[in-house]
């Protein structure tokens, strides 16, 4: 795995993918695990009915989607996927009045002043959410929104067809069916 991951070649590391790693054994064992059956054990069954059927095969396919378009040696989420550990080769970045809060969504934005926020990340938030909750966070993010404010929301299911602004093929991650960026306002 460490030498696939040192890979600065395309074409070498599809080589590779397709040779030693994507083999019939690993194809078999990922998507069992990524069955239904065994992600009903873990998730709600919402979530569930947002993924894409044959869950295994599809976030496959993204893999090697990621792998045939980045250079591994120089991916800190491969490094991070396929063996647990963060890259040391990536800058350490001072942040900046980042503040970790659990609560739901819609209702910690409808409760923050308005246009107070420069960006929003939303992993998998709407994933199996119901039609009302989506019209719900979507207010309560335009109002928090300062007027440049840019909203990232990436997702496990399917892209739509026609999606101008769905950025998951070039995601370095490779696991997203979607990486919606867009203005706050349009969201």
């Amino acid at each position: 795995m460490r030498a696939f991951l040192a890979l600065s070649d395309i074409a070498e590391q599809m080589t590779f993918w397709r040779k030693h790693l994507d083999t019939r054994r690993f194809r078999t064992g990922f998507d069992t695990l990524m069955s239904p059956i065994i992600l009903r054990a873990v998730y709600a069954s919402q979530f569930l009915s947002s993924s894409p059927s044959k869950f295994g095969a599809v976030l496959r396919t993204r893999l090697e989607r990621g792998f045939g378009r980045h250079q591994n040696a120089s991916n800190p989420y491969a490094r991070a996927l396929l063996l647990g550990e963060s890259s040391t080769d990536e800058p350490q970045r001072a942040e900046r009045n980042i503040r970790f809060v659990l609560a739901d969504a819609a209702s910690w934005l409808e409760s923050c002043p308005a246009r107070f926020f420069d960006g929003f990340a939303l992993s998998n938030i709407l994933d199996g959410a119901q039609s009302g909750y989506r019209l719900r966070l979507s207010q309560a993010i335009r109002r928090a929104a300062t007027e440049e404010a840019v909203v990232v929301s990436r997702s496990f299911a399917e892209p739509p067809a026609e999606s101008s602004s769905n950025h998951a093929d070039s995601d370095r991650s490779m696991l997203w069916g979607i990486v919606d960026v867009r203005s706050a306002i349009e969201f």
